[in-house]
């Protein structure tokens, strides 16, 4: 019995986005390899031409399925020593076992922690949460941030689409405000007890009041107090995906975080580690930028 998530875009076949750590879930598989479980699912699927929703596919059929459809695909996974067609990345994805007690969890934190999140709550940092009322200052710290970083913005109408069609738990806008104005933001998905930051930014000018401290405890204070439960009565606070001692992830570690590494299996050169790319996307001004982001980052894969 397994469980392999799949979306197709049109161009090639990827783990499902957001909960991204995609693969093969299963609790038995004998001698086949996750690659070639993987790749054969998605030659069956593919000539098959199933419409999106969740199929059942005969592991004897998997068994003697070749691959012979020359498709693309990008699939991240948690560690496979047995695959070697599962390569180790530079990413990792940081993850913070929560107690539902927030005063326990509270003071499982360093000191030094505590005291940037107490000042930062107590400074002229207002933190609000929502829905799609909040998009546009959301949406106002996102772009800023990516342009800095130099690679793609979605557009608005994408999170208003993912605010709408999203079924498997809860999605929240988390907006942090200094004298009024938009310093920081963040979008939390949840399914059952694990909770995701899938985006989050702060604006440079900002972080002296440790707003990104203030809003990451927001966002766990409301995965406590949210009423999904996990099975097993545990939650998982994921503050996402992160490229290995990159200042973003050392900055996670201030947290009594796991860290734990992300495998690829793909046939797909990714374009975004192109760095002389990266370089000329970044002289572009950002009026310009902005609309055309939203345009070509579909043609990612």
């Amino acid at each position: 019995m397994g469980v392999l998530p799949l979306v197709n875009t049109g161009k090639a076949w990827v783990s499902l986005p957001h909960f991204s750590y995609g693969g093969v879930w299963m609790d038995s598989r004998g001698d086949l390899s996750k690659s070639r479980l993987i790749n054969s699912v998605i030659d069956i699927v593919n000539s098959e031409k199933c419409d999106p929703g969740f199929y059942r596919v005969n592991i004897e059929k998997i068994v003697y399925q070749q691959s012979r459809l020359g498709l693309k695909y990008f699939i991240r996974a948690f560690d496979d020593q047995m695959d070697e067609s599962f390569i180790k990345s530079e990413k990792v994805t940081t993850i913070f076992n929560i107690d539902t007690d927030q005063e326990k969890t509270f003071a499982g934190l360093g000191s030094n922690l505590r005291r940037k999140i107490n000042k930062s709550l107590k400074s002229n940092v207002e933190i609000k949460s929502g829905g799609v009322e909040l998009l546009h200052d959301f949406y106002q710290v996102y772009t800023k941030n990516i342009y800095h970083l130099k690679s793609l913005n979605y557009s608005k109408r994408f999170f208003e689409d993912l605010c709408h069609s999203y079924q498997f738990g809860n999605l929240r806008f988390f907006v942090s405000y200094f004298n009024g104005k938009p310093a920081g933001s963040a979008l939390l998905a949840s399914y059952g007890g694990f909770y995701e930051n899938l985006y989050f930014a702060t604006l440079h000018q900002y972080r002296k009041y440790y707003v990104s401290d203030g809003l990451h405890w927001k966002m766990i204070q409301y995965a406590t107090e949210d009423k999904l439960d996990s099975k097993d009565g545990n939650k998982v606070y994921s503050f996402g995906r992160s490229t290995i001692d990159s200042p973003v992830h050392q900055y996670k570690n201030h947290w009594p975080v796991t860290s734990i590494p992300l495998f690829v299996h793909s046939n797909i050169n990714d374009v975004r580690q192109n760095n002389l790319l990266k370089n000329t996307w970044g002289l572009l001004p950002g009026f310009i930028t902005k609309p055309l982001g939203t345009r070509l980052i579909k043609h990612i894969y």
